[in-house]
């Protein structure tokens, strides 16, 4: 689709011109050929900017019409002409396409120039087509689609029957890739959510997807084959997206030597036979292997090879051997891995049933040398490590075992309680000194491996855990020494309950759970300001300001490398009812608050995580992929003082945090202005875990 933008000029002396000046006359044209953005029977309205080559815009106008009846005189120079026209809808809208165009124009003095601009679809347009069959079968029919790797709350789009959307038209901005899932129920309530989903890559500005639903036919050679069929003429995409309705599993990978999803170590001029069993309860369709490995190519074995037949497989059948099962294929690749050069190497397997499901999975293989037994890698952690090995032998060999030691120490210490599995095993060593270098090894009795060289992280606590120190700095209480950039840890709500009076929901109290001269702990009480709740809070970062009349921002999280294994500490909550509620916790109220401590340990690349409780912005505990361990309590009963406590913490990944977050809250549901007015949680003698227990 695409709409003109002439701006025609004579490129003429004219009688009556400024000698000094040049002009611009604007005459708008509409391509008939293509879709128009107004209704039918209306002329667009284009807006039209005008800049010059410093790029400020010396003249706009939010009607064309009003530079074709009034010429634009100009200083000579080089200016470009914009023109755009339709509602722009952000990321993701429907109904809202947006045309944009530039071009550059030269203006000399006594002279009109001349220009066009023509104004295409900047956006990808989406529409979703629905068979009767496939209406027939179902009740409900969602389908999401998304401009974004993943599906948040900002970039989808949801055509529903339900919501009478099946028929709009979408537009999402260009970001090169669309992601769709589809949500059924059928008339038994049986649901099916995200189980149909693909991705398309490489779209383009101008293009129509026509994401077609349809039944797939009983016969399923008959069924439809996902795929896109292009219409050059209009951009129109045709992608067929198969429904059936006797699901079977999906392709599964298994072996008994290769670690699906890890590494698998091989050992040079090894007997093992390196075989992997490809289950498709519905059928195996195709099994395509690829790679980019030169010393597999040096074996003739092709970039990419379908392993259930064809030509590129008869080359590579000497390499690569497969066998049909009762219910998939079992693939050998003892051959091609067979003279293989210690080093890594990679290559990814796509297996497609006949119910046209898709499973990729990646290899990694490991070449290592041929001796008995071999060190992989140690997993350090603050005061223990887990350390990896592979025997290479057919049978496990005898006073298989780790040893360890200080770097520059000489004697060895043993660790015999090992576990073992499909010839690779593991132990956890503790007691170690954080961040200390030590070196381990494979051992058998026949001979040592190779050394690996670890250290271990940091086992630091965070200032003031203890709650025992406190500062005030004018109607405000900080849980720390001072605010000086080495001491100032902790932060509360205090600064924003505080704007207007003196009101300190968070401060300390001697009613503590561990006795001792000036010990004290942190009180954190659920108030009510003015017109909105506030709830007692303590967390790791900083305040940031006031957002508004009732929001916030905050800043959550302090610097912090080290990965501790729980939190521990005392609690004192005598939580009141819920009083004080507002959007979506409406139904909340009447019921007993609940208290919250949760800790976060993050990587976020700004190094915290900014709140904004005016935007709706909190940490996605469930999605964020910088969250690297996360750990929770809630209660909403009354303690009748102080218990002890401690969060275990979930580890999602090996990556080492750069930033903690703890924070502690009267109302969970404080950030929306939930709560109860007077539920007063007690935080006493915070500490960090790092003993692993076997």
């Amino acid at each position: 689709m695409a709409v003109l933008l002439s701006a025609l000029f004579q490129g003429c002396e004219k009688e009556g011109l400024d000698g000094n000046a040049g002009y611009i006359v604007l005459n708008i044209s509409q391509d008939k050929s293509v879709e128009v953005v107004t209704k039918a029977g209306e002329e667009p309205v284009f807006r039209i900017e005008v800049m010059n080559s410093e790029g400020v815009i010396v003249k706009s106008y939010d009607n064309h019409n009003e530079l074709v009846e009034n010429p634009l005189k100009l200083v000579p120079g080089t200016y470009t002409v914009k023109g755009s026209t339709g509602e722009y809808g952000g990321d993701a809208a429907f109904g809202k396409p947006f045309y944009s165009g530039e071009t550059e124009v030269t203006v000399e003095a006594g002279k009109i120039s001349t220009a066009k601009v023509v104004c295409t679809l900047s956006q990808v347009k989406v529409t979703v087509k629905c068979g009767s069959d496939v209406t027939d079968n179902f009740k409900e029919v969602m389908v999401t689609v998304t401009n974004q790797d993943g599906f948040g709350t900002k970039n989808n789009l949801i055509y529903s029957y339900t919501d009478g959307t099946m028929e709009n038209e979408g537009y999402f901005a260009c970001t090169g890739v669309l992601n769709y899932k589809v949500y059924l129920v059928n008339h038994d309530n049986e649901i099916s959510d995200g189980e149909i989903a693909g991705t398309l890559d490489n779209v383009k500005a101008k293009e129509h997807y026509i994401l077609n639903l349809a039944m797939s036919g009983e016969d399923l050679g008959g069924a439809l084959v996902p795929g896109i069929g292009v219409d050059n003429t209009t951009n129109d995409k045709y992608f067929n997206i198969p429904v059936i309705l006797d699901k079977k599993e999906k392709p599964a990978f298994g072996s008994e030597v290769f670690d699906i999803g890890g590494n698998t170590y091989i050992a040079q001029n090894s007997a093992v036979e390196y075989k992997l069993d490809i289950t498709a309860k519905a059928g195996l369709e195709s099994l395509v292997l690829s790679h980019s490995e030169p010393a597999f190519t040096a074996k003739r074995l092709p970039e990419s090879v379908e392993l259930l037949g064809g030509a590129a497989l008869a080359s590579a059948d000497n390499l690569i051997g497969v066998v049909r099962t009762e219910e998939g294929v079992t693939v050998d690749f003892t051959a091609l891995f067979k003279g293989l050069e210690i080093g890594g190497y990679s290559f990814k397997l796509e297996a497609l049933d006949r119910q046209y499901q898709l499973v990729t999975q990646e290899f990694a293989i490991e070449v290592i040398p041929d001796v008995e037994t071999t060190a992989i890698e140690a997993d350090a952690w603050g005061r223990h490590a887990f350390l990896y090995g592979t025997y290479n032998t057919a049978q496990q060999p005898a006073g298989l075992r780790f040893e360890y030691r200080k770097n520059g120490e000489q004697e060895w210490i043993p660790v015999t309680d090992i576990t073992v599995k499909d010839k690779n095993f593991n132990a956890v060593v503790t007691g170690l000194d954080p961040r200390t270098e030590y070196v381990f090894r494979t051992v058998s009795d026949k001979e040592p491996s190779n050394e690996i060289s670890f250290t271990t992280l940091g086992a630091e606590q965070i200032e003031n855990m203890s709650f025992d120190n406190w500062y005030k700095n004018g109607k405000h209480y900080y849980p720390d020494i001072d605010l000086s950039a080495e001491h100032f840890w902790w932060d509360s709500g205090n600064e924003g309950a505080n704007t207007l009076s003196e009101v300190n929901p968070t401060s300390w109290t001697d009613v503590v759970a561990v006795s001792g001269e000036n010990k004290k702990a942190a009180q954190l009480k659920t108030e009510y300001v003015l017109i909105k709740l506030a709830a007692g809070s303590l967390f790791l970062g900083d305040f940031g300001s006031v957002q508004g009349m009732s929001g916030a921002s905050l800043n959550f999280g302090r610097p912090y490398d080290c990965k501790p294994l729980s939190l521990k500490g005392y609690y004192s909550y005598a939580p009141k009812a819920i009083d004080k509620a507002e959007a979506p916790y409406e139904n909340l109220k009447g019921k007993t608050d609940i208290c919250n401590i949760y800790v976060v340990l993050a990587d976020w690349p700004s190094g915290t995580f900014q709140v904004n409780t005016n935007t709706g912005t909190f940490i996605d505990f469930e999605n964020d992929p910088n969250i690297i361990a996360y750990g929770s309590l809630e209660d909403n009963t009354n303690t009748n003082g102080y218990k002890p406590f401690e969060i275990e913490l979930e580890y999602r990944n090996n990556r080492q945090p750069t930033c903690c977050v703890i924070v502690c809250t009267a109302s969970k549901y404080g950030d929306y202005f939930t709560g109860g007015v007077g539920s007063t949680l007690l935080v006493d003698e915070f500490e960090f875990n790092f003993d692993y227990k076997k």
